[in-house]
């Protein structure tokens, strides 16, 4: 039996492609994704969608043998903040004379995954932690879930905080997402 063909870029397979959905983006905010080994191969990764669509935006795995340098040396170059729900966490707030940071981190993976991350590496404890307060429900939720109702995407937090950070509509960033989503409630009982 021959194996689905995968395009290159998404790793979806081609009928299911979302490449064409995807709006550049040249953000200026930088981001960095610390995004857990097992969510790399994970069909619905929307750290791959956030990668592909913000220009300013690094990803990197959480088993990558130099993952440690690398969080350093981005807190030390970015002076950035976690965003992270915990209870620990302020509300994200970005008046501008308030607004001391000049990046952001973000962990990619599940709840317990992202907790194991961050309580594994004391540098991103160390940083302040931020979450963002809304009303709207995840795109995602109809395919993969989520243990509250306020958790987002990952892509869907990046592009929510970009919004409010750049001052500008990023709703396209969305797209692949969408598609994604509706793709698959296609084949879903």
């Amino acid at each position: 039996m021959s194996k689905r063909k995968t395009c290159d870029i998404c790793k979806r397979p081609e009928k299911a492609c979302y490449c064409h959905t995807i709006k550049k983006y040249r953000n200026n905010f930088p981001v960095l994704i610390i995004r857990h080994f097992n969510e790399e191969s994970h069909p619905f990764n929307t750290a791959r969608m956030a990668e592909m669509t913000y220009d300013n935006l690094e990803i990197i795995s959480s088993n990558h043998p130099e993952l440690d340098q690398r969080i350093e040396s981005f807190i030390k170059d970015h002076n950035p903040f976690l965003l992270f729900k915990s209870h620990y966490s302020r509300k994200f707030n970005c008046k501008e004379e308030e607004f001391l940071y000049k990046a952001m981190i973000v962990i990619d993976g599940t709840w317990d995954q992202a907790k194991g991350i961050l309580y594994s590496k004391e540098s991103l404890q160390n940083l302040h932690q931020l979450h963002l307060d809304h009303d709207v429900e995840s795109i995602y939720k109809p395919i993969r879930k989520a243990c509250s109702k306020s958790f987002l995407s990952t892509l869907e937090a990046i592009t929510m905080t970009l919004e409010s950070i750049e001052k500008v509509n990023l709703q396209e960033s969305l797209s692949p997402l969408k598609y994604v989503v509706e793709w698959q409630k296609k084949w879903s009982p």
